[in-house]
C-alpha cells in the first residue's frame, strides 16, 4: 500500500482548517494549483473523496470530517515528537543517569555535575553508587547510561575508557602507631596491625589480592564490611587501618593518610559504556565533561 506524505497530510489539514484553497495555498507557501494537486494526490491514494469543491466553494464531506481531526493529532503529536527529540539533542532537556563507585561519587564528580548543570539546566543527572561489580551491572542492564569505576572489565560486552590514575593509601587514625610513617609505609608493616577490608565484590579487594606483589603482605582481616562508610567510621573508632585509593579517603581530622611504598601501586578510574550502544547526545555531553576535567 502507498501512504501519504506528510505533505499532503498539512495540505488537507490546512485546507480543512481555513475552508479556503486560496489560504491554504498561502500559508503552506505553494502554488494554489500545487496544493490541488496534493490534495487530488490524498484523495487517489486513500481512494475517497474527502472535499466537495467549485470554484467558488468547498466542502468536507462525510469521510473528511471524520478524517480531520485524527489528521490533526498526527500533525501535532508528530511535532510534538520531533520538538522533543531536538531539544534532547540540543540538549536543552534529557536524562543522564550514571552509575558509579562511591569513592567516585565523592571525589570524581560533583565538581564536573556544577559545571554541567550550569550549562545544561534542563538535563537531569541521576547517581547511584554501589560496588564495581553493581556499576557492570547497571550499564548491562541499561539502568545506566554509563557507569565510573576500575577495570579490567568481567564482561566482554563493556568496554572502559580510562580517566585517571591514583595512587592506594593507607588510612589510619591520626593516634595509630603508624600515623607517623610520613615518608611512606612499607606494605608488609599492615600485617602487624589489625585490618579493615573491603569485601570481595568491590574492585578495590579484588586489585590488592590480585596483585602478585602483595600476595604475601596483604594481612588477614580483622574486619571486612561492603561499604566505604564503615569503613570510615571504623578507622575513625580506632579499629584498625585499610587500604584505599587516594579518592577513597576522606579529608577528616581524625583520619591520617599515608603514602604505601614498595611497591607503590596505584589504581585506574575509567568511563564503562556497552559496547554497540549509542549514548545519547546528553550522555555524550557529560562523558566529554568528565575527560576534559581530567586531562590535565
Amino acid at each position: 500500500m502507498i501512504y501519504p506524505t506528510i505533505r499532503h497530510l498539512r495540505a488537507f489539514e490546512s485546507v480543512s482548517r481555513l475552508g479556503s484553497f486560496a489560504h491554504a495555498a498561502e500559508e503552506l507557501c505553494i502554488s494554489p494549483s500545487a496544493l490541488s494537486q496534493n490534495i487530488s494526490q490524498f484523495e487517489d491514494i486513500l481512494t475517497a473523496k474527502l472535499i466537495d469543491r467549485t470554484t467558488r466553494h468547498m466542502q468536507l464531506t462525510d469521510l473528511g470530517e471524520q478524517l480531520y481531526p485524527r489528521v490533526l493529532r498526527w500533525l501535532t503529536e508528530m511535532e510534538s515528537t520531533f520538538e522533543e527529540v531536538s531539544a534532547k539533542g540540543q540538549l536543552s532537556k534529557g536524562h543522564v543517569k550514571i552509575a558509579c563507585l562511591a569513592s567516585a561519587a565523592i571525589s570524581v564528580l560533583p565538581s564536573v555535575l556544577i559545571q554541567f548543570r550550569e550549562s545544561h539546566p534542563g538535563v537531569k543527572v541521576s547517581i547511584s553508587d554501589g560496588t564495581g561489580t553493581f556499576v557492570e551491572d547497571s550499564v548491562l542492564r541499561q539502568d545506566a547510561d554509563f557507569g565510573i569505576a576500575g577495570g579490567p572489565m568481567r564482561n566482554p560486552d563493556l568496554t572502559i575508557t580510562p580517566l585517571f590514575e591514583e595512587p592506594y593509601c593507607l588510612l589510619c587514625p591520626e593516634d595509630h602507631p603508624l600515623a607517623s610513617w610520613e615518608t611512606g609505609v612499607p606494605w608488609e608493616e599492615l600485617a602487624h596491625h589489625d585490618y579493615i577490608s573491603l569485601s570481595s565484590e568491590t574492585h578495590i579487594w579484588q586489585q590488592l589480592r590480585g596483585t602478585h606483589e602483595l600476595s604475601e603482605a596483604m594481612p588477614i582481616p580483622a574486619h571486612e564490611v561492603s561499604q566505604l562508610g564503615t569503613v570510615w567510621g571504623l578507622v575513625e573508632k580506632g579499629f584498625g587501618t585499610s587500604v584505599l585509593p587516594r579518592s577513597a579517603c576522606p579529608g577528616h581530622p581524625t583520619h591520617k593518610i599515608l603514602p604505601l611504598i614498595n611497591p607503590q601501586l596505584t589504581r585506574s578510574l575509567g568511563v564503562i559504556t556497552a559496547r554497540g550502544r549509542s549514548l545519547s547526545p546528553a550522555a555524550e555531553m557529560f562523558c566529554t565533561a568528565l575527560h576534559e576535567a581530567h586531562s590535565s
